[in-house]
């Protein structure tokens, strides 16, 4: 079966993906947490003192933005900090709402466990997450929420429209919800560039561009940046990696 829609043709299933995603979506997308929000300074002072760093401008956007927002998008290449300050906005969260349950997940296993090293809080695959087996529909969905006050899902370009939907038809309508992924990565196997479609789409989104001293001396950093502007590489036959 296909639906035409404005000149396009979709497969009849991934036409309803992309619909209730969409729904879905824009009926989480809104602001919460005002009371958090006049203590979150002295928070973010807390805690870069206690972890000797000096979040940059767009880090504390990023924390401010997502005790503002119910849905975040933390966008950015590499190098640009967004695992520090993902470990920061998680830590501080948590610091304001002691008694929440936070779930982490990423597309792969191995990125769930970098997940889990860099934040230090337990992660797992978004088909773990959501109770996925092969050939059955998952064990959480809208008549079976997943509970969570934050969810925070890494590596989101990989993200396909199917696992895209069945995740956000799994959690709460009033869980908060932060997207992280890098938009030129390679996008999902499967079909759909959900990632990309969000952002386009107008959804409270963070871009890092700084890219940190530490990652400075890494040709593979500093290359990728340099191919997206479209400038030619630079190689150091002295450096090892």
């Amino acid at each position: 079966l296909l639906v035409i829609e404005e000149e396009k043709v979709y497969p009849k299933y991934l036409f309803e993906y992309e619909l209730g995603l969409a729904q879905k979506l824009s009926k989480m997308r809104g602001s919460r947490d005002g009371e958090a929000m006049t203590s979150l300074d002295k928070h973010i002072k807390s805690y870069q003192k206690k972890n000797s760093i000096i979040l940059a401008d767009k880090q504390r956007e990023a924390i401010k933005l997502l005790m503002k927002e119910q849905i975040l998008i933390l966008t950015g290449g590499p190098g640009t900090g967004k695992t520090t300050v993902v470990k920061a906005m998680i830590d501080i969260y948590k610091k304001i709402y002691p008694k929440s349950i936070i779930r982490l997940a990423a597309t792969t296993g191995r990125a769930s466990r970098k997940l889990e090293e860099s934040t230090g809080y337990e992660a797992m695959t978004i088909h773990r997450m959501i109770g996925y087996r092969q050939g059955e529909l998952p064990e959480y969905h809208h008549d079976n929420r997943l509970a969570g006050d934050l969810i925070v899902i890494d590596e989101m370009s990989m993200v396909d429209i199917q696992l895209a939907y069945w995740l956000i038809n799994a959690v709460e309508n009033k869980s908060k919800i932060l997207f992280i992924g890098d938009t030129d990565q390679l996008p999902s196997v499967g079909p759909g560039n959900v990632l990309n479609d969000m952002i386009k789409s107008g959804l409270p989104t963070v871009e890092l561009t700084e890219i940190f001293r530490q990652a400075e001396a890494s040709q593979i950093v500093t290359n990728a940046h340099r191919i997206n502007s479209g400038k030619p590489l630079l190689i150091d036959q002295t450096k090892n990696d």
